[in-house]
């Protein structure tokens, strides 16, 4: 921990990847270092620590593997971050701790109860946004999709009659190519897309969702 009147400390930061807004501050990471500046009754209270990044040839640099361990390390790194934050707080935004809390942090010890509490964040973090970005959308699509089936099938059999409602199943098989081919084309642009900009390579990155904006229009 440093404050912004030492002026050892303010060195330069660099940024490439970055940040998290905290509890009146924030969280910027960079290639090789985190830092967290937050305001504090004393003033700025300024913190920089180098990342533990993986040595070269580690398994933790493939490709899958390292999308994989990065996610979960933001994760945990936003998650201390905010809590610290919270210690930080000027007085009127911090709250006395519940009863269940002081029992824990008794019988757990601070150390312990502190890893629980980002473990507990981490997983519901995930869990709502798996749920609620992913699940939740596929759920609502598919009943949406059920409901025009239906829809379609009551209004053509009764409207138009068993020859009209034989040709709209007929055409089915037709729209299920056609759904399978555009989303196999956008897991195929999804992982171009990631690899150059994963490699920083700006203008592929720009010709690949330029030739794709014109492919689908």
């Amino acid at each position: 921990m440093a404050n912004n009147e030492n002026p050892s400390c303010c060195e330069k930061f660099k940024t490439m990847i970055g940040g998290q807004a905290l509890i009146e501050g924030i969280m910027m990471r960079g290639p090789e270092k985190d830092a967290i500046v937050c305001r504090t009754k004393d003033g700025l209270d300024l913190q920089v620590s180098d990342r533990k990044l993986p040595k070269e040839g580690s398994p933790l640099k493939w490709p899958f593997v390292r999308g994989v361990v990065n996610f979960f390390d933001s994760q945990v790194t936003g998650v201390k971050a905010l809590m610290r934050s919270a210690d930080l707080a000027p007085e009127e935004y911090q709250e006395e701790p519940s009863k269940l809390d002081q029992w824990l942090e008794k019988k757990l010890g601070n150390e312990k109860f502190q890893q629980m509490i980002v473990g507990i964040a981490v997983f519901m973090g995930l869990a709502m946004s798996v749920g609620l970005f992913m699940l939740l959308p596929m759920l609502i699509g598919n009943i949406f999709q059920q409901l025009y089936s239906t829809v379609d099938s009551i209004v053509v059999g009764k409207y138009v009659g068993d020859n009209a409602l034989a040709s709209v199943g007929s055409a089915t098989p037709i729209y299920n190519l056609l759904l399978v081919l555009f989303m196999g084309i956008s897991v195929g642009i999804g992982i171009m897309v990631s690899q150059y900009h994963g490699a920083r390579k700006k203008d592929e990155l720009s010709k690949a969702i330029g030739s794709v904006s014109t492919i689908m229009l």
